[in-house]
């Protein structure tokens, strides 16, 4: 049995890395913040690059299933 991976699969598996990351980015920005009770410069940095790996993941999954994004209730809040 031979494994075949197309382009969809390709992008499921980075986009699959790419929002693992974003959680483990977000959880230590957040959970460090709180058991520090003191919010510093780097608790945000983590936050944000979540945040980034947060929006590629969602742009991949767009190319994935051929969306374009609308300016409207449901493009912006992915609703």
């Amino acid at each position: 049995m031979s494994l075949i991976i197309d382009k969809r699969n390709e992008y499921a598996y980075m986009r699959n890395s790419i929002y693992h990351s974003s959680l483990i980015f977000y959880t230590i920005g957040v959970w460090s913040e709180k058991l520090q009770s003191s919010l510093k410069r780097w608790h945000i940095i983590m936050f944000w690059i979540g945040l980034i790996f947060d929006t590629t993941g969602t742009t991949l999954m767009s190319k994935i299933s051929g969306d374009v994004f609308q300016f409207n209730f449901h493009g912006i809040k992915a609703y």
